[in-house]
């Protein structure tokens, strides 16, 4: 199912290209140079500015991308000023609360001998198996943390690839981009370029995974027995 899902997901970005370049493009190009910048280094305060600021460009990209994939053309603004309302200001909470959920299981690395190897099991089954609730809300989609855990019952291999595996995997070439002549340069595009592949591979999974999100009204909560 790993491989059909990406698959599909290139299929649909070489489809919808057009669409996504247009409705990228300005939030690329700010989350490209907040990236450079991260790479030059300007200080503690200035850093904690461009985290803020990338994770504000990543909330928008992300939500662009999965309208595009999931919604098809034209649910997505071309080539305008990134704008915040409170979609993404969902989709930042989520983030937070997602990371907050991934801190609790540090717990698991006070355990003598096994800490560690308990925390990365379960670092990459909650990533997977939370992951549902960012396609949802980017689609307007009623998920909870823990509706995406039932969803994905049965599926937590799949939902670790897709959220942990294949990041780490696209993520690789940078490591040689890294160390070429004006790499540096090439290093924050291609890292953007991977980002939304990635966030591309999560919209597909969810379309597999919840297959009447486009059918249910915004306003039922999603609910399980």
């Amino acid at each position: 199912m790993f491989t059909a899902i990406l698959q599909s997901t290139l299929s649909k970005i070489a489809h919808n290209k057009n669409q996504l370049i247009r409705a990228l493009a300005i939030p690329m190009l700010l989350l490209i140079l907040i990236e450079y910048f991260w790479e030059l280094g300007y200080g503690t305060v200035f850093d904690i500015a461009l985290h803020i600021g990338w994770f504000l460009m990543y909330s928008i990209i992300a939500i662009l991308t999965h309208r595009s994939m999931l919604l098809g053309q034209g649910t997505a603004s071309m080539m305008a000023l990134p704008s915040w309302g409170k979609r993404e200001t969902a989709y930042l909470l989520r983030l937070i609360g997602y990371a907050l959920i991934i801190a609790c299981a540090a717990i698991l690395m006070l355990i003598p001998m096994l800490g560690g190897l308990l925390f990365v099991v379960a670092l990459l089954i909650l990533l997977g198996r939370f992951a549902l609730v960012f396609p949802a809300i980017a689609v307007d989609y009623p998920i909870s943390f823990r509706d995406s855990w039932h969803i994905t019952s049965g599926h937590t291999l799949l939902m670790v690839l897709i959220v942990a595996i294949l990041p780490v995997g696209l993520a690789l070439p940078m490591l040689v981009i890294e160390y070429l002549p004006y790499g540096f340069l090439l290093l924050p595009i291609v890292s953007v370029a991977m980002t939304v592949l990635t966030i591309a591979a999560l919209s597909e999974t969810f379309r597999y995974l919840v297959p009447d999100f486009q059918h249910q009204p915004a306003d039922d909560k999603y609910s399980f027995s």
